[in-house]
């Protein structure tokens, strides 16, 4: 995306830098002129399965306390391929935690990142099954997982705004998470939610001048943006954010091995009984 020269000078350079190189990794993993339009049947299978994937990338992240940015990320990964390839729902819990896997690798510390070891613990496939769906997945992104989360923005807007998020980091990702669980980021630009989610916890005091060269920059909707503050409110109004709320732990076991179930496009894997 090219930024009108005499928007430019609106923000500094640095700002405008990297929204610009935000904009095109975001233009490089989701390039939505490879994803075609779904039906109204389609889509509604797809949100079925998202909804069930989106439960079990949340259960590794909190058991292995990952970042709130490898979350983001893996839900990223999961709503493109789930929109790119059809998968069934004997293969959703792997197809998650591959996603999971993958965006662990991307930011979580080396010494930190659950193995495929780790995380094939709890559940019925073996290491070697999830490792052959991560190269599945990378494969159907040709190798690119340079993915852009609201994250990403959050940070940079709130320093436009002038406005500190160090006291509301927690609920600003709760109520981001609560919102993702309910909307596909195929559909949902993270410059969007990010906007939206400084609208919602900003004070009366933080205002921006420069509002109206950020929705230029970043592509953002007039009505995009207002029907994301309208979603983000009503969410936060039903189920306020609580610290203490009891989140879902592992293991839960589930009997959906793709190497020894039905046909797959992933090659059958034999396992040495005797290793």
């Amino acid at each position: 995306m090219c930024f009108p020269k005499n928007e430019r000078m609106a923000l500094t350079q640095s700002v405008a830098e990297k929204l610009q190189c935000m904009a095109q990794r975001q233009k490089c993993f989701i390039n939505k002129q490879n994803l075609k339009e779904l039906s109204k049947d389609e889509f509604e299978q797809y949100m079925n399965i998202r909804t069930a994937c989106f439960h079990f990338i949340k259960l590794p992240h909190n058991h292995f306390h990952t970042g709130s940015d490898t979350f983001a990320a893996a839900i990223n990964i999961l709503d493109v391929f789930l929109w790119k390839v059809k998968v069934t729902e004997r293969h959703l819990t792997i197809v998650a935690v591959a996603c999971f896997l993958i965006a662990a690798k991307m930011f979580e510390p080396e010494e930190l990142c659950p193995s495929a070891k780790d995380l094939s613990r709890n559940f019925e496939w073996t290491t070697k099954d999830l490792c052959r769906m991560e190269s599945h997945i990378l494969s159907k992104f040709g190798w690119c997982s340079s993915t852009v989360s609201y994250l990403d923005f959050v940070s940079l807007f709130a320093d436009i705004y002038g406005m500190s998020t160090d006291a509301t980091s927690h609920k600003i990702t709760e109520l981001a998470q609560q919102c993702l669980a309910k909307q596909s980021t195929v559909l949902l630009e993270p410059a969007v939610l990010a906007l939206s989610l400084i609208h919602h916890f900003k004070t009366e005091n933080c205002t921006s001048p420069s509002e109206q060269q950020l929705l230029v920059y970043c592509n953002i909707q007039e009505q995009s943006l207002k029907e994301c503050c309208e979603s983000l409110s009503t969410i936060a109004a039903s189920s306020p954010f609580c610290a203490s709320k009891v989140k879902p732990k592992l293991p839960q076991r589930r009997f959906d091995k793709p190497s020894e179930m039905g046909i797959t496009c992933l090659s059958t894997i034999e396992e040495d009984m005797s290793a």
